[in-house]
């Protein structure tokens, strides 16, 4: 179990706190400790515009370890039994690196590997400076790191210097006229979502989510071989249809879009809606027995109730479905049809 000492000064400086791992066994009809091991690790800087709500600190068993998120996105190996440190994986430099951070839980398969993403930020500037790098990263139950960047497993993605759209500026009801086009700013650097968890297919393939830095309505489901070379990217910009007079109240009612804008797009940017990655999100991808890859992702225009967007095996949006923000579904299969459970601790 996860436990929090040092001190909690303020949630922009949740730095402060110090993250443990501890075992716990029932002695007596009653959970005594057995061990407790002291992490270095520190979540990402805080944002006002997200993370703002503090970032996840997840460890993961893998037989007999338990792997325990570190500094400098390094990760502990653990022996399960008496919590002493077996190994301490650095992929990146003899050192820990200070601004190189662990964004998300790490994910063990069934062979004993474990999975997670990083990212590597600006000191002085991290969320209005693009970021330096940012990387997937696994380790073989032997201990054999291999990593590839972002930039190097992803496929058709916005580019650094590319536009991308952002909201209007201007007060509601949107769009301004019904032939509006938002503006743009520069989209940034691909980099994974914060608290996002990789998940591997029967296959072997490693799927994360990541977004370009500077926005959140670019958004992506990457698909990694697990040698670590790209498989797809499939992107989740404007691929819903259901805003102006669909989810939202008639146009020209009060709560709809303006009179004349057209059916199906977000108010907000007058184009088809995205699944937005929001770093306040700890939203994961899930693979259904299918193959399918499924997605909980942010959307404002449905009264922040977001989506829960479906990829095919090989990358194609197959549907979406009402209500995702903030969530990593359950799947249940009966032998006949396949659920969904969209909010399983709920």
């Amino acid at each position: 179990m996860e436990f929090k000492t040092g001190t909690y000064t303020s949630i922009t400086t949740w730095e402060t706190q110090i993250w443990n791992e501890k075992k716990l066994s029932w002695v007596g009809g009653s959970l005594v400790e057995q061990w407790n091991f002291q992490s270095d690790w520190k979540p990402v800087p805080f944002n006002p515009a997200g993370p703002s709500w503090e970032p996840v600190f997840h460890a993961a068993l893998a037989g007999n370890f338990v792997y325990v998120p570190g500094a400098g996105g390094t990760v502990f190996k653990l022996n399960k039994a008496n919590g002493s440190v077996v190994a301490r994986y650095n992929p990146f430099d003899t050192q820990v690196v200070s601004n190189m951070f662990l964004t998300g839980p790490i994910t063990a398969d069934s062979a004993g590997n474990v999975y997670y993403n990083t990212l590597k930020l600006h000191k002085n500037n991290p969320w209005d400076t693009d970021v330096i790098n940012a990387f997937l990263v696994k380790i073989t139950a032997g201990g054999v790191i291999s990593s590839g960047s972002f930039k190097q497993i992803m496929t058709g993605e916005k580019a650094t210097n590319d536009d991308c759209e952002v909201g209007f500026s201007s007060p509601p009801p949107w769009p301004p006229t019904p032939t509006s086009v938002a503006a743009t700013i520069k989209c940034g650097d691909v980099r994974p979502g914060i608290n996002v968890a990789p998940a591997v297919g029967p296959d072997g393939t490693i799927y994360s989510i990541a977004r370009n830095h500077f926005v959140t309505r670019y958004g992506y489901v990457v698909a990694v071989n697990s040698n670590m070379t790209p498989k797809w990217t499939a992107s989740m910009h404007g691929v819903l249809n259901d805003g102006c007079n669909v989810q939202i109240p008639p146009n020209g009612t009060p709560g709809g879009c303006r009179a004349g804008a057209t059916t199906g797009v977000a108010p907000d940017t007058n184009s088809l809606p995205s699944g937005r990655v929001l770093d306040d999100s700890s939203s994961s991808p899930v693979v259904a027995p299918d193959g399918s890859i499924i997605y909980g992702a942010y959307t404002r225009y449905n009264y922040a109730q977001g989506h829960i967007l479906r990829f095919s095996s090989t990358g194609q949006f197959l549907n979406s479905y009402i209500f995702g923000w903030d969530d990593t579904p359950a799947i249940y299969v009966d032998g006949v049809a396949l659920a969904i459970v969209k909010d399983p601790l709920a």
